[in-house]
């Protein structure tokens, strides 16, 4: 959403969280180092945005997110398998 965007630079991966396959946030929520410029908390958490997976697959690319970024659930589940923590990660513009 554009009132709170993802934020911009060079961050990393800090963990991988599986959750229910079927849930709003699909099978797996990777957490990143970086925090949200307008968020101090999310669902309990500490205001770090991630990238996860969706049961909202129409909402991909567009701005409905509190800053996170979604990807489509096999997408998520592909970049899970390939990242740990400490892998580097820059978002752009």
């Amino acid at each position: 959403k554009a009132e709170t965007p993802t934020p911009i630079g060079h961050f990393a991966i800090a963990e991988k969280v599986l959750t229910p396959p079927s849930g709003f946030l699909g099978p797996v929520v990777i957490v990143t180092t970086g925090f949200s410029e307008t968020l101090n908390e999310y669902a309990g958490g500490n205001g770090r945005f991630a990238m996860h997976g969706t049961s909202l697959p129409q909402l991909i690319g567009t701005r409905a997110s509190h800053g996170c970024i979604r990807h489509s659930n096999a997408s998520i589940l592909r970049i899970s398998r390939l990242v740990s923590p400490g892998t580097p990660i820059t978002i752009r513009p």
